[in-house]
């Protein structure tokens, strides 16, 4: 569960909060004025979005490799008929 904090809580707690999300696996939301700005989470997730975030870049790039010599157009329609054939499936 996320806690949301306002700027001025953080600033006179961080010592707490960092041990709450390192130890505990919270997660906390900081907010000016209601709207969410920043977020303090542990660093192993952290890690593991910077991890995903790499894996799907490479997962780009391949494909970007993988169609380089595909005509844009007809990229597109493939695409375009995935995208209907996924949306079918979600219907059923």
């Amino acid at each position: 569960m996320k806690k949301v904090l306002s700027p001025i809580e953080v600033r006179d707690k961080l010592g707490q909060i960092i041990e709450e999300a390192y130890y505990s696996g919270k997660q906390f939301i900081i907010a000016r004025r209601g709207k969410p700005m920043a977020a303090i989470v542990p660093i192993g997730e952290y890690e593991k979005w910077e991890r995903d975030r790499e894996e799907f870049f490479k997962l780009i790039d391949q494909v970007w490799e993988n169609n380089r010599q595909v005509d844009p157009d007809r990229l597109a329609e493939d695409v375009a008929e995935a995208i209907r054939e996924t949306r079918k499936g979600k219907d059923a």
